[in-house]
């Protein structure tokens, strides 16, 4: 799922990164 989120972000020009860890990691979008 989180890659799927990251594509999104990616494509609209911007940069993601995952952060956390297993099972609770999540996508934070950096300005």
């Amino acid at each position: 799922e989180r890659k799927i989120v990251h594509d999104a972000v990616a494509a609209a020009g911007l940069k993601s990164e995952s952060e956390g860890d297993e099972p609770n990691r999540y996508v934070v979008v950096v300005p």
